[in-house]
């Protein structure tokens, strides 16, 4: 181990592209290639994991289970608390989306097939399908803020600091507590944006650089900004735990477009686009993960890696309704025909107050970034799409922590 330990001291000085420029320790570069190494090992030829045979599968996160919902942020709140050197396992993951990643991350071909394989590398340290949040049942709401989604039993505080529901009370790695401002500006995504990524039919009208109308990293960054606080920039979205259920999300819409392609006579896992930019060509080795050296940006788009996970369909109004929990979750618009979010609970009385009452909404907001002083998270992601029901009070913010 200590030699071991040695190699990824000397590694991470040598390589500088492929690892983020973050603080990785030794025991954090371990782990997260300990988690890497098992999901090689589950699309591997022949192996028979946990995955395949559980029929592994991504849902909605209001059509769970109660239950399901607790043990999947249960084994995320034991993530935090496992120690791994002087922080946790939970942050360690949190960190790979940090420093120079970042560039070959975002910007081009390679954010789809980086972020699935950063969503496997999650779930092999969850052992638990990641739910994703399908935020086109909120965007239809007639107030996306007042969706069941920001009570205590679902994400929790959606105005300021986090100090209720499942991650209530996280500090994340910078040294200060969660916080959002959820409806503060940029957009959830619509069906007509899921509908417009879905109309093309190669990846090169879908990725960077390309038409933001049928982009899915500009529908993606939408809700980042949305939300605000930690997951509004680049550097800090991982610590909020929404970040990956929001990817699973734009991977499952990826995963229906790679479906219309297959039905196409497109070979999916081959149509990657060459463009440009030289941190997302396809043969380049992909950035972030510690000694897997032959994984490939291109690597990222192969059925090896799609098929280990599958999407059960988000919930249409013929399905709209989750009799499992005490209290509406979901519910069909009629008018329109479509399932949207139940809003939050009357009896979750902190939750549904501020969701009706938008004075102490933005007043909760404020009065965390007071105490705290300018979230220090960089720069934020950027929105070409603005919701107009948005109220343009982004939280100030400042320099990123080291």
């Amino acid at each position: 181990m200590a030699l071991r330990r040695e190699c990824i001291e000397l590694f991470s000085l040598d390589i500088k592209n492929n690892l983020s420029t973050y603080n990785i320790t030794s025991e954090a570069s371990l782990y997260i290639e300990s988690l890497l190494r098992k999901v090689i090992t589950d699309i591997s030829p022949g192996h028979r994991g946990k995955r395949q045979a559980n029929r592994w599968s991504r849902r909605e996160v209001r059509t769970l289970t109660p239950r399901e919902w607790r043990m999947f942020t249960g084994r995320l709140n034991r993530l935090k608390r496992q120690r791994l050197g002087n922080s946790n396992r939970y942050d360690a993951i949190a960190n790979v989306h940090r420093g120079t990643v970042l560039d070959s991350a975002h910007g081009g071909p390679n954010f789809l097939g980086w972020h699935r394989v950063y969503l496997l590398v999650f779930e092999a340290a969850t052992q638990f399908p990641t739910p994703f949040w399908d935020s086109t049942l909120d965007f239809h709401m007639v107030d996306p803020t007042q969706s069941v989604l920001w009570s205590s039993e679902f994400f929790g505080t959606g105005f300021g600091t986090v100090n209720d529901g499942p991650f209530g009370r996280w500090i994340t790695p910078g040294g200060i507590s969660l916080v959002r401002n959820i409806g503060n500006g940029g957009s959830l995504i619509s069906r007509d944006g899921v509908r417009n990524v879905l109309s093309r039919t190669r990846h090169s009208q879908i990725v960077e650089p390309t038409n933001p109308l049928f982009g899915i990293e500009a529908y993606h960054n939408g809700p980042h900004v949305w939300v605000d606080g930690q997951l509004s920039s680049p550097m800090t979205a991982a610590q909020d735990p929404i970040f990956f259920l929001h990817h699973a999300f734009i991977d499952y819409i990826w995963e229906m477009f790679r479906t219309r392609q297959r039905r196409n006579g497109i070979v999916s896992a081959l149509d990657y686009p060459r463009v440009q930019n030289s941190l997302h060509q396809p043969g380049r080795i992909m950035d972030g993960w510690p000694f897997i050296r032959g994984l490939r940006n291109i690597d990222g788009y192969s059925e090896r890696f799609a098929r280990i996970s599958s999407y059960s369909t988000s919930p249409n109004c013929a399905r709209c309704n989750n009799p499992t929990w005490p209290f509406p979750v979901l519910q069909c618009d009629m008018a329109n025909r479509r399932c949207i979010s139940a809003p939050v609970p009357p009896q979750d009385a902190a939750a549904f107050a501020s969701a009706t009452n938008r004075g102490v909404q933005v007043t909760r907001a404020r009065s965390s970034v007071a105490r705290i002083g300018p979230l220090p998270i960089g720069g934020k992601f950027l929105s070409v799409f603005s919701d107009p029901r948005t109220r343009g009070d982004t939280l100030p913010y400042g320099p990123l922590n080291a």
